[in-house]
């Protein structure tokens, strides 16, 4: 599966990574927020450095994913769980 992400808004600005940076934009039919920081962190999914995520369907507003240094809505699907695996990728700092 090809994912394209389309950012929208960066709300620091410049992204921030080291102050953690939160970004909104879409993937396909899905609206989505991160907070990126500069480093993984044992908070961040899989131990990355998006520690906040939000991901909703963008017609219906339903949340599909959320994510706040924990699981409070886990993705469904396999479809949703690409598209989460497909954001940590992107935003992945070394």
């Amino acid at each position: 599966m090809t994912t394209t992400i389309t950012e929208t808004k960066k709300g620091n600005g410049p992204l921030n990574y080291n102050g953690g940076g939160w970004v909104t934009g879409c993937i396909g039919e899905y609206t989505f927020q991160v907070k990126v920081y500069a480093y993984g962190s044992p908070f961040g999914i899989h131990d990355g450095n998006i520690s906040k995520l939000w991901i909703c369907h963008t017609a219906t507003r339903k949340t599909v994913a959320n994510y706040d240094r924990g699981w409070d809505v886990l993705p469904d699907d396999e479809h949703i769980m690409a598209l989460v695996d497909a954001l940590v990728d992107y935003y992945h700092a070394e």
